[in-house]
């Protein structure tokens, strides 16, 4: 979809004097912060919220991870942690660990209950920050063809089980719209001042460009062209997810069926000389040297040695290439 949001970008950008200067502050214009808020927009048509949200619930900043980042300054003190359920996307370390100086605390999820009852006494007056930079991005498939709709912790009336104030909300322009590169995001808060104005505080070290900030007011003006957008976005996940799980079929390479997001979890466990994390490596390292590379598990904190991620949000060509490289180094490997 890029070459969709370029176009629009080009077609829509015109630089005028406003973008040379500061604009509205390093916690985004009111005309963006308006925009993400309103009820014709993104977030009251797709984070579907409780309670209203509005434009000074929100912090403009260059892009979701110094959003988590400037998160994790305001509520914590070097030491503390950060619980994140693995596996989990790998530049939470950065995020989380390196400006604040907290500390990321992987939890494996296999075989917790999350709703036992010891499980749920220890997770008592705990900040919890919800990541949905993905919310648009959803897909029926083969193996969901009706997938679970997104719905965002705005949603719930939050009142009835938890402080509000301790609950915020991650979004960003990088995912759903497919422009990480652009680097601009927000955080939604609409139940905790004191954290906002703290947060705001510190967003000069993090303020989003004013051309930035206008792209993505732009796209979210442009209600026509994001009722086409969104549903052809789902229907090309589809069809590349649809393409890569057959053709792992084919192989008989095992995979964690998705319904959201652009990658699948494959397991290459059978080829991998020992159940190590070194085996791992160098299994990575071998398919790197044939010009092959996927991100393995130990990078995202896998509970098991072997899985690997593959993303399918990518040109066909692209993935047959991948794809017919990958099994050829496998085949290869088998014999």
């Amino acid at each position: 979809m890029r070459d969709e949001v370029t176009k629009h970008i080009n077609e829509h950008f015109n630089i005028n004097p406003c973008h040379l200067t500061y604009g509205g502050g390093p916690a985004g214009t009111t005309a963006l912060r308006g925009h993400i808020a309103s009820f014709a927009c993104c977030v009251n048509e797709v984070f579907h919220p409780s309670s209203p949200v509005k434009a000074n619930h929100i912090a403009i900043c260059n892009g979701a991870g110094p959003a988590v980042n400037n998160f994790c300054f305001c509520v914590g003190e070097p030491g503390d942690g950060i619980l994140l359920s693995k596996p989990l996307y790998t530049r939470f370390f950065g995020d989380i660990e390196h400006g604040s100086k907290l500390k990321l605390v992987q939890v494996p999820t296999e075989g917790v209950d999350p709703s036992h009852r010891s499980t749920r006494s220890i997770l008592q007056n705990i900040d919890l920050l919800s990541d949905e930079v993905y919310a648009q991005s959803w897909l029926p498939s083969k193996d969901c063809p009706e997938p679970e709709p997104f719905v965002s912790i705005l949603n719930f009336d939050l009142k009835k089980y938890i402080n509000p104030a301790l609950i915020q909300v991650i979004y960003a322009m990088s995912k759903d719209l497919c422009a990480n590169g652009i680097r601009v995001g927000c955080i939604i808060s609409p139940f905790n001042d004191e954290l906002l104005a703290a947060f705001k505080s510190i967003s000069g070290f993090t303020r989003a460009g004013q051309l930035a900030e206008q792209v993505w007011l732009n796209l979210l003006e442009d209600r026509s062209s994001l009722d086409w957008y969104y549903p052809e976005m789902r229907r090309r996940l589809a069809a590349s997810y649809d393409y890569v799980i057959e053709r792992l079929e084919e192989q008989a390479i095992s995979y964690s069926p998705a319904s959201t997001g652009v990658c699948i979890w494959i397991d290459l466990g059978e080829y991998l000389e020992r159940d190590t994390q070194e085996a791992e490596l160098a299994l990575d390292w071998r398919l790197a040297k044939a010009k092959e590379w996927i991100a393995m598990g130990a990078t995202f904190g896998s509970e098991k040695h072997g899985n690997y991620r593959i993303t399918f949000a990518t040109p066909r060509a692209d993935l047959e290439l991948g794809l017919n490289r990958l099994f050829g180094i496998l085949r290869d490997i088998r014999e």
